[in-house]
């Protein structure tokens, strides 16, 4: 018995481990288009630490992301560097999400992008917050 928990564990962790860094892809999210009612954020220490959109998915109301872990700083991404398929606006991510939240969210780099220029999108690099039905999974 002990030795099939410890085996059980051994392929959870090696799953977990393995999810985290077998990113797939990388998706822009345009969220400058959206109306300025249809998200909200939070600042700590100068940085932005958090983001909820606040349009509904098949899990709930609104969603929040996450910006914490990855030092919550503002990015600025050459246009040209980006190939122009994976810039997606909010409602296809959304479709993304209730798909497959879990693909994205272990899979999938996800950055919002906030502002562009002629040249540049500054992006915050972000991670959904999972919904409380998926987190009892």
């Amino acid at each position: 018995m002990k030795k099939t928990i410890l085996l059980i564990m051994l392929i959870l962790g090696f799953e977990c481990s393995y999810s985290q860094k077998g990113v797939k892809d990388s998706i822009f999210v345009r969220i400058d288009k959206l109306d300025q009612n249809k998200f909200s954020y939070g600042i700590s220490g100068g940085k932005i630490i958090a983001l909820t959109v606040l349009i509904k998915n098949k899990y709930e109301n609104s969603l929040g992301f996450a910006s914490g872990y990855f030092n919550s700083d503002l990015v600025l991404k050459e246009k040209t560097t980006i190939d122009s398929k994976k810039v997606v606006e909010y409602k296809t991510y959304n479709e993304m999400l209730n798909k497959d939240f879990y693909d994205i969210y272990f899979h999938y780099h996800t950055y919002f992008i906030i502002s562009e220029d002629k040249y540049n999108y500054l992006v915050l690099e972000v991670r959904p917050i999972l919904p409380p039905e998926l987190n009892k999974m």
